[in-house]
């Protein structure tokens, strides 16, 4: 399952290719894209160009769709009703595979939801209860309900 989401995500960039040269990203989804292009603004005042702009929207469509894509992860993995040993190293394997699309193909910052999420799918089922309360990234209800489902005691 993970695999074929890693593959639309790899192409997404070629589907945003055709729109590079215009604004139809920035005028698709104004809340997508941080940047704005205003028509009747001096061209010499703006330092972006109409291109730079449709790039960095295209940056911003990528950003939103990696981010989306980590919260449907996590959305599901809430609704496992328990998580194996087997189970937790298969979905190990899947973050990292997900996390390395992210940012070896795509070149996105190193997630660092993902990354906590591995440690916590990962570790020792000893170490689970350090975890959660140290977590940075992940809720504190989301890391408590992974550590029960992988069979850690009352947090």
């Amino acid at each position: 399952y993970v695999v074929q989401v890693g593959e639309h995500l790899l192409g997404l960039p070629l589907l945003l290719e055709p729109f590079a040269n215009g604004d139809t990203l920035s005028r698709l989804n104004q809340k997508l894209c941080a940047l704005t292009f205003n028509a009747d603004a001096d061209a010499t005042a703006t330092a972006t160009s109409t291109a730079d702009v449709e790039e960095d929207a295209s940056i911003e469509w990528i950003h939103a769709v990696a981010e989306t894509t980590t919260q449907l992860l996590i959305s599901n993995i809430q609704s496992l009703p328990s998580l194996s040993a087997h189970g937790a190293k298969q979905l190990t394997a899947d973050v990292a595979y997900l996390g390395n699309i992210f940012s070896e193909s795509l070149s996105l910052p190193q997630h660092a939801v993902l990354l906590e999420l591995e440690t916590l799918l990962s570790c020792e089922p000893s170490a689970l209860p350090s975890l959660v309360s140290h977590a940075e990234y992940l809720p504190a209800a989301f890391c408590a309900d992974v550590a029960e489902k992988r069979g850690a005691q009352s947090l």
